[in-house]
Parts: structure tokens; sequence; C-alpha cells
């Protein structure tokens, strides 16, 4: 997408289970590839931290850490000209989606389709007409 449509997407690494762009962050690559893609074509990217600093999981009976890493999330959602947001609870994602969902529009352009039908009909038409000349050697 071009000129400033914006795009949400939820993203995580697999194992253990993180955030892509941080991994990207602490890595040194300052928001990879993508944050530079994104910000070329004019598409802000807004991101979601979700979650506590003392998030856990648990992966093959060992609790392994998964704090959020806001500073990464925060560097991606500036590169692009997106939005940051934070949310610790159920309660506020859903808060944090209304509010994306009210900034980003969508568009409705009514389309005529009748022509489409009528043409699809009388193919239809023709090919029975066909089939019939082929069948009996006459028109029904």
């Amino acid at each position: 997408m071009r000129g400033g449509s914006g795009v949400v997407l939820p993203w995580r690494c697999g194992f253990p289970t993180s955030n892509c762009c941080a991994r990207s962050h602490r890595r040194g690559w300052g928001g990879g590839g993508g944050a530079k893609a994104a910000s070329a074509a004019n598409v802000p990217v807004s991101t979601i931290a979700f979650g506590t600093d003392e998030g856990e999981v648990e992966i093959y009976g060992m609790m392994q850490p998964v704090p959020v890493d806001r500073q990464a999330l925060g560097t991606l959602a500036e590169l692009t000209g997106g939005r940051f947001y934070q949310a610790a609870s159920q309660d506020e994602l859903r808060r944090v989606y209304e509010d994306i969902g009210s900034s980003i529009g969508h568009r409705t352009t009514p389309r005529e389709v009748w022509a489409w039908s009528v043409g699809a009909g009388l193919l239809f038409a023709l090919a029975a007409a066909g089939l019939s000349l082929l069948w009996t050697s006459r028109m029904p």
C-alpha cells in the first residue's frame, strides 16, 4: 500500500516467544529492512506493546521470560511515522484497537455489476443453444 495507508500487523517470532522487531533491535539492526521499506513506501506501522516486563511463558516445562521491548517497538513506529501504543490488559488492548480503528479509514466504492450478469447470462444461453444444435441438430 502507498500514500499513507496504515497497516496493523500482529506478529511474533517462534521459539522462544518474542517480538521480531525486538530481536532486530537487540542485534543492532535498528528496526530492520521492514521499517525502511515501510517508510520508503510511506506506510506508517503502528506498534502495540502488549504485556508486562515480568511476563513469562512455559516452554517445555521451563519458564521463559518474555518482557516487552518497548524501545524497539517505539523505534519501529517512529521510523515509519506510525504510533506506539501500550496495553497491559485485554481491556487496554481493546481500547487501543478501537483507537487504531477510528484512525484508519476505508472507502466504499459502488460498482455496477448488472452488465456482467447480463453478459454471463447471454454466454450461458449461447452455449446452451450450441450444445442443443450438436445434440439434436435443431434449436430448442
